[in-house]
């Protein structure tokens, strides 16, 4: 049953048992129509980021070691980047 309160309340607290399902472009009949162009927009960009930009961890592999995790395995720092413009 779709929700606005459950959505909020997900984005809001990352409570994933509140509102299963991808919030941002919602599940089921809910689902936005646009999520396929969203997701051709997101392929588009970072095939641009890889080729235009040279990518460095900032701080090398340190921040591969640190490990969290949820429903996915994440560094604990973010794995922060520097990007330099390829010349």
């Amino acid at each position: 049953k779709f929700s606005l309160k459950r959505i909020f309340h997900y984005l809001l607290y990352g409570n994933v048992e509140v509102c299963p399902g991808n919030s941002v472009l919602g599940h089921n009949s809910h689902r936005c129509l646009g999520e396929h162009l969203s997701m051709v927009e997101s392929t588009v960009m970072l095939s641009l980021l890889l080729h235009h930009f040279d990518w460095e961890l900032v701080k090398g592999r340190s921040s591969l070691e640190d490990l969290r995790q949820n429903l996915l395995i994440f560094p604990a720092d973010g794995m922060p980047v520097r990007f330099h413009l390829r010349k």
